[in-house]
């Protein structure tokens, strides 16, 4: 019996393990030079709600899996390489995202539509600076969304992204 218990008990550390190490970023926020791209974008959408702010966002990720010949994506179940997320820039990228303040200076963006990103259960969010346009001073704004890899919610089939933040430069390479 106290070997079907330690058994369980290492399978659960490891799992938890490894959840720890995809929702950790390496990247370092670091302001970049603006490329003024118009691939990275989010527009404000009306929507009524008094929390939040709607934004529809427009990027573009994931990269060819001979670039990541050993898989790219890390599980316990082994690595492996998904379409279409993580760095680079081969597949355009949409969704709506709601975007509430969670604390001074940090926010949530979670996915609106379970389709938008991926009928996957998880998405490999790569770095990202999204262009807003100009603030009410006039002052180029961007969302800057860190990498992370995020699995759908149980119950809502949705995404959410953490330590999202709002700055005057572009803070990612969007690469």
């Amino acid at each position: 019996m106290k070997k079907i218990v330690s058994t369980k008990l290492c399978i659960i550390a490891s799992v938890v393990c490894t959840m720890l190490l995809f929702f950790s970023s390496c990247e370092k926020h670091q302001i970049v030079k603006n490329v003024g791209s118009t691939e990275h974008t989010a527009q404000v959408m009306p929507d009524g709600r008094k929390t939040g702010v709607m934004y529809y966002m427009s990027s573009r990720c994931g990269h060819d899996a001979s670039q990541c010949p050993n898989g790219c994506v890390h599980s316990t179940g082994g690595d492996f390489h998904a379409d279409c997320q993580g760095w680079g820039n081969n597949c355009t990228l949409n969704a709506s995202l709601y975007v509430v303040p969670v604390s001074a200076g940090l926010y949530t963006a979670t996915t609106q539509d379970s389709t938008d990103l991926t009928s996957d259960p998880y998405f490999n969010m790569p770095a990202r600076s999204l262009y807003t346009g100009m603030d009410d001073t006039g002052l180029p704004r961007w969302l800057n969304i860190p990498a992370q890899f995020v699995l759908r919610d149980s119950t809502t089939r949705l995404f959410t992204f953490n330590g999202v933040f709002f700055s005057q430069q572009q803070v990612y390479k969007n690469q």
